[in-house]
């Protein structure tokens, strides 16, 4: 035995062992397989052009919600201090030097 090497050998798997075969692979055409898509999924990419509408609807809906939530944490964050805050004040004092 040489130095740095150990008694022990390890067999490796060779292809003729039965143990270790790789498993069986199946090749089915892309036809044989079937997608089963509901009747939404149907409806929408049944052609370009709903796809299309429906990519754009759904990209506008979410904006607008995404907006309303980000004014509406832009607004928790700086109440008090913007001008629909703070405005009944000035306009009040501006109503009574005029009178």
């Amino acid at each position: 035995v040489l130095p740095g090497t150990s008694r022990i050998s390890s067999r490796l798997p060779t292809p003729s062992d039965s143990t270790h075969s790789p498993p069986e692979r199946s090749i089915a055409s892309p036809t044989a397989t079937k997608h089963h898509l509901s009747l939404h999924e149907t409806a929408i990419f049944k052609n370009n052009f709903s796809m299309l509408g429906f990519v754009f609807a759904t990209g506008f809906a979410f904006e607008m919600g995404f907006n309303g939530a980000m004014n509406k944490y832009w607004d928790y964050l700086n109440r008090g201090r913007q001008w629909k805050d703070i405005r009944h004040k000035y306009v009040e004092a501006a109503d009574d030097d005029e009178e």
